[in-house]
């Protein structure tokens, strides 16, 4: 196992960057963390650092390269301008080592956003954002990260701006999903990066993209040079043609999914739960839905407890369910459910909608 001591390269007032284990390797990668979804995480005012980003998850694959964490104690997007000088710092502690800078959602931003800051070689971003500013949010429709947006300024915007043009790596996001592919094409537009589509995986890719391919055979590839895409994907592809996800994307694949489902299936997580949310919402509208598959979903829905890592995915699942329900006419069914599974404030809103239809 590694050795898990530390070093703080630099702590300011945002942002903490810490060297897990010692700089004793030719490369290194540096791990920019999500966003934090605690209530006590919000674009302004400060919370407390976590530190526990690369040690729960990179850490533990004990590679033969330095890890940095890269952290922020609110969700700012690694925009305040105090980023040139955590990055300068960072890039001066390290010399002249290849660089790879990693991160999901907002730390996919932030990894190819800070990657012309710190010179990085490579970036690896799992489902980043384009851009959390209008009028792209607005042009796209994507109603997400709301509060950042108003409170947070466009200054360090790198991606929209051209700052990046040039810098290659890899984006991976869902192609299925609608608003992460208008991101992940622009950035693509903007940058020399390369594509790898993980469809049916939701928002962030990396929990389909680790059992589809390895999330640790992609970044052992980055470590020596260019990533071989066209082999991951064709992988990637193979691996997830019958998955859960797909089953549920697909009607007249609901069935097998609710099987999967009875059988207490690993594969069954929050995004295959969501995609067949979105599928019943579809069918439902066409009114070429099975009812029966539609209730056993409903009484198979699962406990808060699955939901755990991903309230929002709980969320936008209940919704779908719901939605469902009232395009078959069921409105009764559709508040009972709203009222079981859907969480507050979303339930109240729900309930005050559909009252009024």
């Amino acid at each position: 196992m590694m050795n898990l001591t530390s070093q703080i390269i630099y702590q300011g007032e945002g942002y903490l960057v810490e060297a897990l284990g010692t700089l004793e390797h030719d490369v290194t990668i540096v791990g920019f963390a999500s966003r934090g979804a605690s209530a006590r995480y919000n674009p302004v005012t400060p919370a407390d650092f976590d530190r526990r980003f690369l040690k729960a998850s990179l850490l533990k694959w004990n590679l033969p390269v330095n890890f940095v964490n890269f952290t922020s104690n609110r969700n700012c997007w690694f925009m305040l301008p105090e980023i040139v000088e955590a990055c300068s710092a960072l890039r001066k502690r390290l010399g002249g080592q290849r660089l790879i800078t990693y991160g999901s959602s907002m730390g996919g931003f932030a990894a190819i956003n800070c990657s012309t800051f710190l010179d990085a070689d490579y970036f690896l971003a799992l489902s980043p954002l384009y851009s959390i500013f209008d009028p792209f949010m607005k042009s796209i429709r994507d109603t997400r990260f709301r509060e950042e947006r108003e409170a947070l300024n466009d200054a360090f915007d790198g991606i929209s701006k051209g700052w990046h043009a040039g810098r290659t790596g890899l984006v991976a996001y869902d192609d299925r999903h609608e608003r992460d592919t208008r991101h992940a094409q622009e950035i693509l537009k903007q940058t020399s990066g390369h594509e790898l589509k993980v469809p049916f995986a939701g928002h962030p890719v990396g929990p389909s993209l680790n059992r589809a391919y390895s999330l640790k055979k992609i970044l052992v590839q980055s470590i020596s040079g260019p990533i071989d895409v066209d082999e991951v994907q064709k992988v990637v592809h193979s691996n997830l043609e019958n998955s859960a996800g797909a089953l549920a994307a697909d009607g007249d694949g609901l069935p097998e999914f609710l099987n999967l489902v009875r059988q207490g299936q690993r594969s069954v997580d929050p995004s295959a739960w969501v995609s067949a949310s979105q599928t019943l919402v579809d069918l439902a509208k066409k009114e070429s839905i099975d009812e029966d598959v539609l209730g056993a979903l409903c009484s198979s829905f699962p406990d808060n407890e699955f939901w755990a890592g991903a309230p929002s995915k709980l969320v936008q699942c209940a919704w779908g369910f719901c939605r469902a329900l009232e395009e078959l006419g069921d409105l009764s069914r559709a508040r009972e459910f709203a009222e079981e599974r859907m969480p507050e404030p979303q339930r109240s809103r729900f309930l005050a909608r559909a009252s009024t239809d």
